[in-house]
Formats: C-alpha cells, structure tokens, sequence
C-alpha cells in the first residue's frame, strides 16, 4: 500500500485504486519508465527510477488541504510527510485522470524525485510546468500521461 487514504470522498477512494495499481512493478506505467533512459533532473536511468517508486515505504497519508489564497493554481501538494488535496480544486475536478495524476506526481515527490532548476546564484527557481519538464521531469511526465496507462 503506498497511499493512507484518509477522504472520504468516491473520486479519491478510486483515484487512490488506479494509482495503486499503476504503481504496481508489472504496469504499463513502470514498464514504460523502466524503458525510457533521457529522464533528467537527477535521474541516471528507467530502471533506477521505477525501482524506486516501487520501493517499499510507508504509505503517504492523502488528506485534503486549504490554500491561504482560493484561487491557488495548486492542485496537490507533498509537505514532506503528506500528500495534500487542494480543497477549493477538488469540488471542480470532474475529469478522472486529473486526481489519479495529481496523486501520481506528488508520490514521486515522495519518493525523491523533482523537477527543480537551479538559478545561476544557485537558488531553486519557481517551479512552473514547461514543455520540457513534461517530457523529462518523472513527476510531470507521468502526470500529463496518466490517460495513456489508465
């Protein structure tokens, strides 16, 4: 079990399912991890990174959250010891893959993962989606393709 599902709400009971089972080390999704080897933002190949998501852990609780401002463009977020739902998106959310993906991205952060660039001073710089990290960043690949594997 890699989620500690603790919303009762239908559409996150199943989205946490699917995202079980896509996590599984016999999916298409891992399968496909395992075999794409361009990945960046620290990782050295398929086969390291799906042998790390599959690698046991505790579960992530999954709890829904309030933003300090409504209109946070944030879906989901990991704190470091929980992934978190965005209360004020989740009443809007009426297309499946959405949660399955959220939940999907912040597990990688959970499991080390990330897509951060580094500034010329050195310092992270805001991370915002970019055609890049979508085909190159395992949080946001995965993500932006949960349709294919769903």
């Amino acid at each position: 079990m890699r989620f500690e599902n603790n919303i009762y709400d239908k559409r996150i009971i199943q989205a946490v399912r699917d995202a079980e089972a896509l996590l599984d080390s016999n999916s298409q999704m891992l399968n496909y991890v395992k075999q794409k080897n361009d990945w960046r933002y620290g990782i050295k190949s398929g086969e390291d990174a799906a042998t790390k998501l599959v690698s046991p852990d505790s579960p992530a609780p999954v709890l829904i959250y309030y933003p300090k401002y409504k209109n946070s463009d944030q879906t989901a977020a990991w704190n470091g010891e929980r992934i978190g739902i965005n209360g004020f998106w989740l009443p809007t959310v009426t297309h499946h893959p959405l949660l399955v993906g959220a939940l999907i991205h912040e597990y990688c952060h959970k499991k080390g993962f990330h897509h951060q660039d580094k500034g010329i001073w050195g310092y992270v710089k805001r991370n915002y989606w970019s055609e890049e990290k979508s085909k190159y960043s395992l949080p946001y690949h995965l993500s932006d393709n949960i349709e294919k594997w769903l």
